[in-house]
């Protein structure tokens, strides 16, 4: 029998706590198909930090029950996406300039060109659209008789019209807000998602259960870096408690590195 407390951390998606937990128990069944093994997933117990639900796995000479815990944080990401072009688009800038002045950009080129296009489609997309715009407009502009500066001004309401549509319906937002919180990220801690995690570290280390169950946390993309955070909590508030293992599925810790 093996006792796993399992703590997962997801990527920067705003996928609700019912919607994370209908996904799981999808894939579970196409986990037993694959590897011919009995699966039963438990019902979600939603909390505002977290959401978690029983595994129960089994196949000859063995059997696991898990607690699955997962940290949440799509509240966090609603929020992000739901402020305005008006403030997205100078912290996109901004967060853009961070990342190549700082030397970030070179080295994705260097090490991993696949991941520079991920940092670079969104920001590519975005001058694309403002080109757009600033082109139909000087044309408007021109084929009125107005003036440059009511030129200009038809620019940007097109480009305002632009990033809402097809830029939102591209998850043009919802991409470059990443990249914000990422950059943000390097320099503190996210105050909500901190208090998340240290109440959860302060959990896995009190709580008698655990001491005879192996921990496995496990990150995606920039929930990795999360996960690092929870792992360092961890291991302050017990430096001689049970050993941690750690799963990273496509981890953003050297993203911000």
């Amino acid at each position: 029998l093996y006792t796993i407390v399992k703590s997962h951390i997801g990527g920067y998606d705003p996928m609700g706590p019912e919607a994370s937990h209908r996904r799981f128990a999808r894939e579970s069944r196409r986990f037993v198909s694959t590897w011919s093994v009995g699966c039963q997933v438990g019902e979600p117990r939603v909390s505002e930090g977290d959401v978690r639900w029983h595994v129960a796995t089994e196949a000859p000479g063995w059997t696991s029950d898990v607690e699955h815990i997962m940290l949440r944080w799509d509240d966090v990401i609603e929020k992000d996406r739901s402020r305005g072009w008006f403030t997205r688009l100078p912290l996109g800038v901004w967060s853009f300039l961070d990342f190549v002045g700082h030397g970030a950009l070179w080295r994705y080129l260097r090490f991993r060109w696949r991941y520079a296009g991920f940092f670079l489609y969104p920001f590519m997309m975005l001058a694309l659209l403002a080109m757009v715009a600033a082109f139909a407009g000087r044309s408007l502009a021109s084929l009125s008789g107005v003036g440059t500066l009511e030129g200009w001004m038809v620019s940007a309401v097109l480009l305002g019209a632009l990033l809402h549509w097809p830029g939102n319906r591209l998850y043009l937002d919802h991409l470059i807000d990443d990249w914000i919180y990422a950059s943000l990220l390097i320099r503190r801690d996210d105050g909500v998602i901190a208090r998340r995690l240290d109440a959860l570290a302060q959990e896995l280390v009190s709580a008698q259960q655990f001491d005879r169950a192996e921990l496995l946390i496990v990150g995606h993309s920039l929930g990795a870096v999360h996960a690092a955070g929870l792992i360092r909590r961890i291991v302050v508030l017990s430096p001689d408690g049970p050993p941690i293992r750690f799963a990273s599925v496509g981890s953003s810790i050297l993203k911000m590195a």
